[in-house]
């Protein structure tokens, strides 16, 4: 028997087979490209893909004094606040003697609205009366602005004022990118408007944070793992381990800037994930570093020291 053709006989077909495994994965992976990019050229935002949240009702009525636009800008969560703009233009009602808005917020207590006037914008921080960054990703904020609209400019407002009130129709707009807004209005008796602001992060966010949360523990759990069979000895010794663990402590630190909106550390990221899986790979590491210093040598499959034969 030929040595050469039994060697043939015998890796040929496994050398086929590989060959065919290779093509089989490269298949696939060209698939899951092709489907990827179809996905996200489906994804990608159009023009007019998401209308305004309209707030009472719409300028268009023509039964308003005077129009408001709502623009959210960005939302912080760590001060609890977003930054917005207020323009005011005047509505098919406004008298001849124009009206003063009069609105809740410290940095705008008053915009001037008359009728051969351009419009007026005014920019100001909303603080939230609820939420809490510590929820991140999942917190719910809420703010109210309150604002009412009173016949001519005089900008002076006394007590028990008895100038007539006008009607006001306004619509928001948001721009605020990671955040879900949600107004909602009410007018009571005395004509003042409140609008609530309800304020989510978007789903895609919440989406991501929990993919974030689930790779912190499969590392952790991996890197624990690892050790474990390590320090049972079902697997070998390998100086390279040190070097992994001490690599992945950082590298999970680090990963911590991929969350959306930069949240401040000690959120339910943090204490649901994060410290916990450094905790695990900071202790495996130890716990090889310790393993390593109490076992011997031929335990560890290293060589054993040179011996020195000089007596």
């Amino acid at each position: 028997m030929d040595p050469q053709r039994g060697v043939t006989k015998v890796y040929g077909p496994l050398k086929r087979r590989g060959e065919m495994r290779s093509k089989a994965v490269l298949l696939v992976v060209a698939a899951v490209f092709v489907g990827v990019a179809l996905l996200v050229s489906f994804a990608i935002p159009r023009s007019n893909n998401h209308s305004p949240s309209a707030i009472g009702e719409p300028p268009e009525s023509q039964t308003s004094a005077v129009d408001l636009t709502l623009t959210v800008d960005s939302v912080d969560a760590a001060t609890g606040s977003m930054r917005m703009r207020l323009q005011a233009s005047p509505g098919a009602l406004l008298p001849p003697e124009g009206a003063l808005v009069v609105t809740s917020v410290g940095g705008i207590p008053t915009i001037t609205v008359a009728p051969n006037r351009l419009n007026q914008e005014q920019s100001t921080t909303l603080l939230f009366q609820k939420g809490d960054v510590v929820d991140y990703p999942f917190e719910t904020y809420g703010g109210t602005l309150q604002l009412v609209a009173f016949q001519g400019t005089d900008p002076t407002i006394t007590p028990g004022i008895t100038r007539p009130r006008l009607k006001v129709a306004a619509i928001a707009l948001t721009n605020a990118a990671g955040f879900s807004i949600t107004p909602r209005s009410h007018v009571d008796a005395d004509g003042i408007v409140s609008i609530d602001f309800l304020i989510r992060r978007t789903l895609g966010t919440r989406g991501w944070v929990l993919a974030m949360m689930a790779i912190y523990w499969a590392l952790a759990l991996g890197a624990a793992a690892v050790t474990a069979l390590v320090v049972t000895r079902k697997r070998m010794w390998e100086s390279r381990q040190l070097a992994w663990l001490g690599a992945m402590l950082f590298a999970l630190v680090t990963f911590r800037n991929a969350a959306p909106g930069s949240p401040p550390v000690g959120t339910f990221l943090d204490y649901l994930a994060l410290f916990e899986a450094v905790g695990v790979v900071a202790g495996s590491l130890v716990v090889l570093i310790v393993y390593y210093l109490v076992q011997s040598p031929e335990m560890l499959n290293l060589r054993p020291p040179p011996q020195d034969d000089r007596r």
